[in-house]
């Protein structure tokens, strides 16, 4: 018998609780007090870096504990008690999240905008041989990442196209997956030269990291004079060159322009590259030659070669005297200016007066001016013409 009364008697006082518990519900759905979400934000971050979502504005007017949940990109995520979560995006993002909160029977619910941009990738390193054989295979090597620091962690979801871009009218593209941070491009190149060639990294939101590799394909001289030109006579011939070997501070350069003027000592810039800046002043071909010193031992020399094109004379100005009207065989005097570029230029001046008589002479070297006289037998009106060749 004191077996069947403690039996019942559990039975009874697990009714009254249960009672109890909905009596409180009911009250509470009655007043109709419910919770308020506050998601926070607007959030604004790059992709990678972590954003702590504030629900802490978040309330209930009856002061109960709330329960947090966030719904992101269509998935729903438990926060239990804490009002406070950190999330990363590991990719550009722009649109909502939702917050959730519940007091146990109500619940309410607010959005966020939430702002991801995008972060370019960054390359780390190139590495690859300075020379190489013609014809031979040539390998570059390039290390890049998204997100820096990012290894030890969930990888950028991006993915990249790099393009190898070779220096000689070639490229090469490679298509990598995200988490890919290896980019390995080969070539063969069919010629000898210097060739500066250039690395892209884009990323598929169009970030982009850009650099740069020098190889020396064959054998070529230690020294580049420049490319050859082509200048008019009088105006000035301006190129560039450099010396392969740019890590000794020790080099000195002269340029010897073979047109008759002084051997010219050249300033090296930064990485040994040097200028050159001539005026020739008499057309023709000429062979410019740089050679280079290493602590004031011949080191090497390279040659340019430079067109000069002839420029023709200009005439400045021509007066008469005396002043019309003339009488039949009186003296007729013409004077005149001319200029031209090439100063070393020999010259023919003729003047045509108009009645079928002309006079021609060739000043000398350095003469610019146009002098002749002359008489008319018959009046009349008369054309005249100079010309300087």
């Amino acid at each position: 018998m004191a077996f069947h009364k403690k039996k019942r008697t559990t039975v009874v006082v697990m009714i009254l609780l249960l009672t109890a518990f909905v009596g409180i519900q009911s009250s509470a759905a009655a007043s109709g007090d419910s919770p308020v979400a506050d998601a926070g934000g607007p959030y604004v971050a790059e992709e990678g870096s972590s954003i702590l979502l504030d629900a802490s504005g978040s309330s209930d007017p009856e002061g109960d504990s709330l329960m947090y949940r966030w719904n992101i990109d269509g998935m729903w995520i438990d926060n239990y008690y804490y009002p406070y979560m950190s999330w990363t995006w590991y990719e550009d993002f722009s649109g909502t999240i939702t917050l959730e909160v519940s007091d146990g029977t109500s619940v309410d619910t607010d959005t966020a905008n939430v702002t991801i941009l995008n972060v370019p990738p960054q390359i780390y390193f190139v590495d690859g041989p300075c020379e190489i054989d013609v014809g031979a295979e040539f390998f570059l090597f390039v290390n890049f990442d998204q997100i820096p620091g990012s290894r030890s962690q969930m990888p950028s979801l991006d993915t990249h196209v790099a393009t190898f871009f070779w220096g000689d009218e070639t490229s090469t593209e490679l298509s990598l997956e995200a988490g890919e941070f290896w980019a390995n491009g080969t070539h063969v190149y069919e010629t000898e030269g210097m060739f500066h060639i250039m690395v892209t990294i884009v990323d598929s939101s169009g970030g982009e990291a850009v650099a740069g590799w020098e190889v020396m394909v064959g054998s070529l001289a230690p020294v580049d004079a420049g490319p050859d030109g082509v200048v008019d006579e009088g105006s000035v011939f301006c190129s560039s060159g450099f010396i392969l070997d740019a890590d000794s501070p020790t080099y000195s350069a002269v340029v010897d322009y073979y047109d008759g003027s002084p051997i010219e000592s050249l300033v090296l810039n930064e990485g040994n590259t040097f200028d050159l800046s001539h005026i020739y002043s008499e057309d023709g071909m000429y062979t410019l030659m740089v050679t280079i010193f290493n602590e004031g031992i011949e080191y090497g020399s390279d040659t340019a070669t430079v067109t000069v094109n002839n420029v023709a004379p200009i005439i400045e100005s021509v007066s008469v005297s005396p002043h019309n009207p003339y009488r039949p065989g009186e003296i007729f005097e013409l004077n005149g200016v001319f200029s031209d570029p090439g100063v070393d230029d020999t010259h023919t001046v003729t003047i045509e007066w108009g009645d079928e008589s002309s006079t021609t002479y060739d000043p000398e070297l350095g003469d610019t001016e146009i002098h002749g006289s002359h008489s008319y037998e018959d009046a009349g009106e008369y054309t005249l013409t100079v010309s300087v060749q």
